[in-house]
Formats: C-alpha cells, sequence, structure tokens
C-alpha cells in the first residue's frame, strides 16, 4: 500500500508542472551567431539546404550546414531585452540609454530604456517599439 502510494505521489509530482511561456525561438550557427525571432505568427519551411523563418518581421534564412540548434526562450538572447507584458512590473524609474528620465507612466517614443523596479533587484532593459 506504500508502494502504491509513493508511486502515485511521484506520478502527480511529475505531472503537476506549470507550462513556461516562450516568447523568442532562438536559431544559433555553428560560428556562435544567434539570431532570436518572436514567436507569434512564425512559421518555418524547409528546403533540401535551408531553413526559411517567416514572421511578422520578416523573412530570415538559414543554411542548414551551418546551424548548430535551435530552441526557444522568454527573451531575445542577442539583445539581453526581455518581453515585458504591460502591468506585470512595478517601475520606480525609467531611463533612457543617454541617461534622461522619463515618468514610469510616460508614453515612451521608440527606442531602449532602463527600469529600475525594485531596489532590491536590477535594473532591466526594454525595447519599445
Amino acid at each position: 500500500m506504500k508502494r502504491l502510494l509513493l508511486l502515485c505521489a511521484l506520478a502527480f509530482a511529475a505531472l503537476s508542472g506549470s507550462a513556461q511561456t516562450y516568447s523568442y525561438l532562438t536559431f544559433e550557427t555553428t560560428d556562435g551567431t544567434k539570431t532570436s525571432l518572436d514567436v507569434s505568427d512564425l512559421t518555418i519551411t524547409y528546403s533540401a539546404t535551408t531553413a526559411t523563418a517567416t514572421n511578422a518581421d520578416g523573412t530570415t534564412t538559414f543554411n542548414l550546414a551551418e546551424l548548430a540548434s535551435m530552441y526557444f526562450s522568454a527573451s531575445d538572447e542577442t539583445t539581453g531585452i526581455t518581453a515585458v507584458e504591460n502591468g506585470k512590473l512595478k517601475i520606480e524609474k525609467i531611463y533612457s540609454l543617454d541617461g534622461r528620465q522619463f515618468a514610469p507612466a510616460a508614453d515612451l517614443p521608440r527606442g531602449v530604456y532602463m527600469l529600475k523596479t525594485d531596489p532590491k533587484k536590477n535594473a532591466q532593459k526594454i525595447l519599445v517599439k
């Protein structure tokens, strides 16, 4: 009986994992170059020698002989900028890369910004498209 309960507990623990949300598909070539693509409306087609990835940002083609790996990631690994959903962060301060400070509720123009979200955490980079 104890074995059955232990087996059921292990099976439940294995099945109760939470799903991870991935926003990017990262392609890494044999020379170490990484290209991250937003997975929204992403389609990939293959030919004998190439893989072609198409999304809202455009089309990117990879030579299959030079493709080392491709994997899902939660952030754009080529920029270090993480996708942030609206309202998910308590923002204390916003700075542009040239040092100007913006109000947390400001409508930001296109660009890259540093967010100070919590005194105990590091700053985070964001990209406004």
